[in-house]
């Protein structure tokens, strides 16, 4: 019906795949010829009568032919012998003819459902010698793929819908080495080569699906397995190398590897986002390396370390082209990946490489004809019929990159483009580029630990034949800039200084006590900039990503500085200066009132400024500056304490119910109305002696700690007081206090002793007081209180008259 592969061992090819005719089911053929001539040297036919069984892999050495596949009946090693006619067996219905023994019987016996299957064949007769199944009665289970290890022992490898075990053996353990997972999962297991008895089996794979479809073994008898699976999965915890690109359920090419015993090594997912990807084949490189995996994908791949292919994706998205990818045995990392194919779908089913050259040859299908490298015509015309799609053989040979150029950068300071590991195909040519870092050049380079001088950026190996090492050293590039600095101050550095091209350098310019800078010049190879620096006492300067010789110049003039400090709560504007000899300058000082505070101390040059005190906003004007100064100021949040005012009817108290800050200090006037006088003065509760009977009281509360209550009650009172206040120099008649009826007058006459006028008199009525100026200068002076109402007093100061001379 169809071959599905081919192996090869000493001079013999070995075919195989199925036979089918109109009474007889599939069957297993094996085909062997001579490699060299391809004459026919032996084939033959296994199977059962009635039902189909399927080949999907070979292998073979010189005295063994391996076969797995996949039967969904149990079938014998060899043909049963049969009641009847044989002659027209052709024409004759198998169920009518009656099966009298059955030989050749498997090591293990078909399960049910689809079993994978394992035949072994004599290498140069073809007969048969054994045959076993694989599988459960529960599951479907598929053989995929078969090698053989260094110790003969056949590995096979497919895929199972559930786990399974191997009943009954007496001397391995009947449980897989790894579990099932869930949906088909991968399985690999070792057996007998003599026959076919069981060692070991293992699973692997994901919750979705997983198949296999390749194994193979290197020459250190460690086992690889490939296949193609639907999500991203770890191996008792351990992460892959590179993951699945998911979203399921899409397939990726999944590569493992373990030891001949099933221990695990490593495993990795290549492929591309929502594209189907499957392996078909594997072959290790000459050098046992490399693993090559082949196989059709139908798209790009992600891009992983090993970068772009060598060859991009042909044709569209969704339809298939060959993929052929180099993974690192050791490591499992890909160390190349390539497409091939054009606008149909092209496959690749097989991979080999050529001993001598390590050349590697893919075979597959194509749908249409496609151009290698450079355009490369094909050496044979694909045949088309009618323009119509047709599948026809393919086969490509690849180089092996057989060698490799590492490089790298000496030292640092630049890089290399491709740094690292090159592969070079044979008598190629490889250019390598060099990038040297800001303010660097090419000096060296290093080819195969012999160095170099080199001043170009670029370097190239022609016809590689070998294996090399390239290095590349940097070096600086240099230049000089100039620093210098008139009277008045400092440049640091001073002088010429060295700087690397591409590096940066400062320069700090500092003013002498008493000066500012007045002007900074700089220079940068033909261009000349002036910096904004006047009137600073320091600054710094950087030329950055140098690029030229350069200079800069400093010059000083004499200035005062006012150095402006601040607490918390406020702020003083502007902030430290420097202000030219004889010149004026504000500060304004501001506190944050939205938070609560006040001006609490402003000092300047270490004395107080009073009048700053307790305000939010306060300015002050330097004049005439000829030295340096200071202003600092300190803010507070206040506290404030109530004290509560309370007048009764017919009199005040003033001020009235006011916010005191704690600490200070104030004083209400309790006045009553005409023709009333203090009944009761009451502080917190207490009554205040002193200012009943009197038509006007002051009382200060002193240094408020606390809140305090004042309050006054007031009453009609038919008479007043009087009171008199004298000073040296005269009298006052009457001189004691005297009480006047409300709505009387009283009189007071005040006399200047001899040698003295009077110089004031004040009258205070309730809460009012005047000065009578008429009586200034006079030595004596007669005054009458009139419709008393309220108490009064009388004051009389004297003084020396002035002395007048005449000559």
């Amino acid at each position: 019906q169809h071959s599905r592969a081919i192996t090869y061992y000493s001079t013999t090819f070995l075919n195989f795949g199925g036979h089918e005719n109109q009474y007889l089911s599939t069957d297993v053929y094996v085909l062997a010829l001579n490699a060299e001539s391809g004459d026919y040297l032996w084939h033959t036919f296994h199977g059962e009568s009635k039902w189909n069984e399927e080949v999907y892999g070979i292998a073979a050495d010189k005295e063994r032919v391996f076969l797995v596949g996949k039967a969904d009946a149990e079938f014998f090693g060899c043909w049963p012998k049969l009641s009847g006619s044989d002659t027209d067996w052709y024409v004759i219905d198998p169920d009518n003819m009656e099966r009298v023994e059955r030989l050749c019987q498997p090591t293990r016996a078909y399960q049910g459902g689809n079993d994978a299957w394992v035949m072994a064949l004599d290498a140069t007769s073809g007969k048969y010698i054994k045959h076993t199944f694989l599988g459960s009665k529960a599951s479907d289970d598929w053989g995929e793929a078969i090698a053989i290890d260094k110790d003969g022992f056949p590995v096979v490898a497919g895929s199972s819908s559930k786990e399974w075990n191997y009943d009954n053996h007496v001397h391995y353990n009947d449980s897989p080495r790894n579990s099932h997972s869930g949906g088909f999962d991968m399985f690999i297991a070792r057996l007998a080569r003599s026959d076919l008895e069981y060692h070991w089996h293992s699973f692997f794979g994901g919750t979705d699906d997983d198949w296999a479809t390749a194994v193979t073994v290197d020459g250190n008898n460690k086992y690889f397995l490939a296949g193609y699976s639907q999500s991203n999965w770890s191996v008792r915890d351990v992460s892959p190398v590179a993951e699945h690109t998911v979203p399921v359920p899409d397939y990726d090419f999944v590569v493992m590897k373990m030891n001949n015993e099933g221990g695990y090594k490593w495993h990795t997912f290549r492929g591309g986002k929502s594209t189907e990807d499957v392996p078909h084949s594997m072959a290790l490189s000459s050098d046992g390396a490399t693993l090559y995996v082949v196989g059709e994908v139908r798209g790009p791949w992600k891009k992983y370390g090993d970068g772009d292919p060598l060859h991009g994706f042909s044709g569209t998205v969704g339809i298939t082209d060959m993929a052929i990818v180099g993974l690192d045995v050791t490591t499992g990392k890909s160390k190349w990946h390539t497409f091939w194919g054009g606008l149909g779908a092209d496959r690749a089913y097989s991979v080999a490489t050529d001993p001598t050259t390590g050349d590697i040859v893919v075979g597959g299908t194509g749908d249409v004809s496609w151009k290698g490298d450079d355009n490369a015509e094909p050496i044979y015309t694909f045949p088309h019929v009618d323009g119509s799609l047709n599948p026809n053989f393919s086969v490509l040979k690849l180089s092996n990159y057989k060698f490799v150029i590492n490089a790298s950068v000496s030292g640092g300071n630049g890089s290399i483009t491709p740094a690292g590991k090159t592969l070079v195909k044979p008598g190629a040519d490889q250019k390598f580029t060099f990038e040297p870092g800001a303010g660097y050049c090419v000096a060296q380079v290093i080819l195969d630990g012999t160095a170099q001088d080199w001043s170009r950026t670029t370097y190239t190996f022609s016809k590689v034949a070998d294996d090399h090492k390239i290095e590349v050293v940097f070096k600086r590039m240099y230049y000089t800039i100039t620093g210098s600095a008139g009277t008045g101050g400092t440049i640091s550095p001073s002088g010429a200084k060295t700087v690397g091209r591409g590096a940066s350098r400062e320069f700090t310019v500092t003013a002498s006590e008493g000066y500012v800078i007045d002007t900074l010049t700089v220079v940068k190879g033909t261009t000349t900039e002036t910096i904004t620096a006047s009137g600073q006492t320091l600054w710094r300067y950087t030329f950055q990503n140098v690029a030229a010789n350069g200079s800069i110049t400093a010059t000083f003039k004499q200035f005062h500085t006012i150095t402006a400090t601040e607490g918390n709560g406020g702020s003083i504007s502007p902030s430290d200066q420097t202000v030219e000899n004889g010149k004026s300058v504000t500060f304004t000082i501001t506190a944050e009132t939205a938070k609560g505070y006040v001006i609490d101390a402003l000092a300047v040059d270490g004395n107080i400024v009073s009048a700053a005190s307790g305000q939010s906003t306060y300015a002050y004007t330097f004049t005439n500056v000829t030295q340096n100064h200071t202003i600092s100021v300190t803010f507070k949040k206040p506290q404030y304490l109530t004290i509560t005012v309370s007048a009764g009817e017919n009199g005040t108290i003033s001020p009235g119910t006011s916010q005191i800050e704690r600490g200070t200090t104030k004083a209400f006037t309790i006045a009553a109305a005409s023709g009333y006088g203090i009944d009761a003065l009451t502080v917190d509760g207490s009554v205040v002696a002193g200012a009943s009977g009197t038509s006007a009281y002051t009382y200060t509360f002193a240094k408020v700690s606390e809140n305090h209550t004042i309050s006054a009650i007031f009453k009609q009172q038919s008479q007043f007081t009087i009171r008199t206040g004298l000073g040296t120099g005269g009298t006052i008649s009457p001189r004691k206090d005297t009480t006047v009826t409300i709505g009387g007058s009283q009189s007071y006459t005040i006399t200047a002793s001899t040698g003295y006028v009077i110089s004031r008199v004040k009258v205070v009525k309730g809460t009012t007081s005047e000065i009578i100026e008429d009586a200034a200068g006079k030595t004596s002076y007669a005054y009458t209180f009139t419709n008393v109402q309220a108490d009064g007093r009388i004051e009389a100061s004297f003084e020396k008259p002035a002395t007048t001379y005449t000559i």
